[in-house]
């Protein structure tokens, strides 16, 4: 059963990096969502919401 808890084989730059890499690209899909749903349907404001959710959650569990 120990061997289960075992830490995860990548180090903290990598995770630093896969976080920068997630915030860049959810900061990125905020505006193009916002045009979509001003342009095309306003449903994408849906998805506008929960980019940002998602966004506020990993600040606090960073």
């Amino acid at each position: 059963m120990a061997n289960r808890m075992k830490k995860p084989e990548h180090s903290k730059g990598e995770q630093d990096e896969d976080g920068r890499l997630h915030t860049c690209y959810s900061r990125n899909v905020i505006p193009v969502s916002v045009g979509l749903g001003w342009f095309v349907s306003k449903y994408w404001c849906l998805f506008t919401t929960f980019v940002g959710l998602n966004l506020l959650q990993s600040a606090f569990t960073r």
